[in-house]
């Protein structure tokens, strides 16, 4: 995962170097929005993000429930909500809908021409929202009971996902307070295959020993070493930095976010060499010796 960020945020900054005047040199002003992909690289510091996996894996079961159950209030509504509208030519519209081919004089009839036009607009309804009101009398009645439905729609599943970050944050924490654990809520195959291998040690590299004790060292630099307890230690260079990397990463994206406001990036200048352009490649060039780093090790 982590690696797929690193190449979706580093290699658009070298084709353009390697190809100027290309189509990926073109469209550059789009792809520096690119950095803020590493942003997502934060979750090896604090995992939050990947852990949304974990949650819709540990909750499966309960979300399928409650996403039937919503398909199933969606169809309904849809239906009723055509059968009452499809013919509703007194409520005009403040707009036209030219998507339908109305211009003006339109009513809700020229909104719900079909089912599926209905489907569209119920979807909306059920997360809560209603941006139209002009209903006849059997659609409101249809849509008081909607509303009541769209809270289970709406809040069952984020209780389920609440809850199961919940579960999974406790079960990760207790799993490091207390050391290595048969298993943890929301593993997927690759953490079980992975814990299955912690005290086995690794091949021994082709090259040689030498090069074995600098793969070690650069893993325990960048990931360090695990204790007994499963937790992790750092040396103070290798603590040093991790800061540095993570300073990095925050730094790059308040640069690109800056970059966006229109008086900063004037007063900074657009000339080659200015401040974000430099700064840019100095940060490729931190996470792209990073990204070789761990393909190394």
């Amino acid at each position: 995962f982590y690696s797929i960020i690193d190449l979706l945020a580093i290699v658009p900054y070298y084709i353009t170097l390697a190809l100027p005047g290309s189509i990926v040199d073109q469209y550059d002003e789009y792809l520096r929005m690119a950095p803020i992909l590493r942003l997502l690289k934060l979750d090896k510091f604090v995992p939050s993000f990947t852990l949304i996996d974990d949650v819709i894996r540990f909750k499966w079961n309960s979300l399928k429930v409650a996403g039937f159950a919503a398909l199933t209030l969606w169809i309904i509504f849809g239906g009723l909500l055509y059968l009452f509208e499809y013919q509703d030519a007194v409520n005009e519209l403040d707009d036209p809908v030219p998507i339908y081919g109305c211009i003006e004089d339109c009513t809700m009839m020229d909104r719900f021409r079909n089912y599926f036009d209905s489907f569209f607009y119920t979807g909306v309804h059920l997360t809560g929202d209603y941006p139209i009101t002009t209903y006849d009398w059997p659609a409101r009645f249809t849509n008081f009971f909607m509303v009541i439905a769209a809270v289970g729609v709406v809040s069952i599943p984020s209780g389920l996902i609440a809850s199961g970050f919940v579960d999974i944050v406790q079960s990760k924490s207790k799993a490091k307070r207390d050391g290595p654990i048969t298993g943890i809520a929301g593993d997927d195959w690759y953490e079980i295959k992975y814990r299955s291998l912690e005290g086995v040690p690794p091949p021994n590299s082709r090259w040689g020993p030498t090069v074995d004790k600098w793969q070690n060292a650069v893993n325990d630099f960048l990931n360090g070493k695990k204790d007994g307890s499963g937790r992790h230690s750092y040396t103070t260079s290798a603590y040093a930095g991790r800061v540095f990397i993570f300073a990095v990463i925050i730094a790059n994206i308040v640069a690109v976010l800056l970059e966006s406001v229109p008086s900063i990036d004037k007063a900074v200048g657009n000339g080659p060499g200015n401040f974000f352009d430099v700064f840019e490649a100095f940060s490729v060039f931190v996470f792209a010796t990073e990204y070789i780093s761990r393909l190394f090790c």
